[in-house]
């Protein structure tokens, strides 16, 4: 497990975003009967949208090989099974579609691996609001224990705009914290 590695839903065993052209470009095709998989739909609606989701897993995986180019080169050892998440999501004006994949080194059990995969967007979303709205991307610290420092500021500063539930998007509830020491304190938890 690498440094900054966390636990997940799936006990310690998470999932792993394939490039949907990295899929289709090296023939991914799982042969696994209609038997052999496990399928779960979900519907949620919230934020202006009706979202069903469509999680397949199957733990047919023996068809996956490993070709190692280059000395060191990640393996496929440990994959015990693949999900393909197809998302359908209405707005009041029009309709998106969107297929993802998938692997996973848990077992196969579609509750487990549907909960990892919205963590895994879970995150993601922490990751792209650090770096929209604190910059985290473009942070001179690189060496030492100040990157380090630095990003476990960062998070508890996002942790408590996302706390503070007044109207607005996280940026505007930073930035008002930034002009307004009233709502600052609030944001802070100290008044």
């Amino acid at each position: 497990m690498h440094k900054g590695a966390r636990t997940d839903p799936c006990g310690g065993r998470g999932v792993t975003r394939v490039p949907t052209a990295t899929w289709n470009r090296n023939c991914l095709t799982p042969t696994a009967p209609v038997t052999e998989l496990e399928v779960k739909t979900t519907v949620e609606k919230g934020h202006g949208r009706i979202e069903t989701r469509t999680f397949t897993a199957s733990g047919n995986v023996d068809w996956i090989v490993s070709d190692r180019s280059y000395p060191g080169q990640p393996g496929f050892t440990t994959i015990k099974t693949l999900v393909k998440v197809r998302s359908h999501t209405e707005y009041h004006d029009r309709c998106t579609f969107d297929t993802r994949y998938f692997i996973s080194s848990a077992p196969l059990d579609i509750e487990r691996l549907a909960g990892a995969v919205r963590g895994h967007w879970a995150a993601e979303s922490m990751h792209w609001l650090l770096d929209v709205e604190f910059s985290d991307d473009r942070s001179r610290y690189r060496t030492g224990h100040g990157a380090e420092n630095m990003a476990i500021v960062r998070r508890f500063a996002l942790g408590l705009v996302r706390a503070n539930k007044r109207k607005g998007s996280v940026k505007t509830r930073r930035k008002s914290a930034g002009w307004d020491p009233k709502f600052l304190l609030e944001i802070l938890q100290l008044k």
